[in-house]
């Protein structure tokens, strides 16, 4: 202990911090739902077609963003668009 700070117990927060930041990325979200969704009864034609979708068209977009910044990312590009259609 150096200061009053526990160095092991701040190492530990640390880690933890980052990876509850990994686990909120949209892509790992997405995954844990996907995992869920494939057991829910639809075909696994069905499963892979979506499985692709979010591989070629989300992921390469928003896979790496947070969740919670995701919802004010979507609300600027909806609002861009908005006014490029006025």
């Amino acid at each position: 202990m150096s200061q009053g700070i526990d160095l092991k117990k701040l190492v530990q927060e640390e880690a933890e911090l980052e990876q509850r930041a990994i686990d909120s990325q949209f892509i790992n979200v997405a995954t844990k739902w996907f995992v869920i969704k494939k057991t829910s009864g639809i075909s696994e034609v069905h499963a892979d077609d979506i499985w692709r979708s979010l591989e070629k068209n989300v992921f390469p977009v928003i896979g790496q963003t947070p969740m919670a910044e995701l919802t004010a990312q979507v609300r600027r590009q909806w609002n861009g668009l908005h006014r490029l259609s006025d």
